[in-house]
């Protein structure tokens, strides 16, 4: 009789296992996450704040000019 529970206990387990491992396990295949591509006009927009910013430092108003043809080099 004992024989015959073990043999019982081990199947219906070895089952119980086997249905949880199933039901643990996925089949389907996920695809992959799209790939996000910043679109042109935030690359124009970054490039304008940028000119933005290169002129509003370049109009600031106690900035000292600077003309042109008074560039200074060391010659020897």
């Amino acid at each position: 009789m004992h024989v015959k529970r073990t043999v019982t206990i081990a199947v219906v387990g070895g089952a119980l296992v086997t249905w949880l491992a199933a039901a643990a396990t996925s089949t389907r295949v996920v695809a992959p996450p799209p790939i996000e591509r910043a679109p042109a006009i935030d690359k124009s927009g970054a490039a304008l704040t940028e000119e933005i910013t290169r002129l509003h430092d370049r109009l600031r108003p106690d900035a000292s000019p600077v003309e042109p043809g008074l560039i200074t080099s060391a010659r020897p």
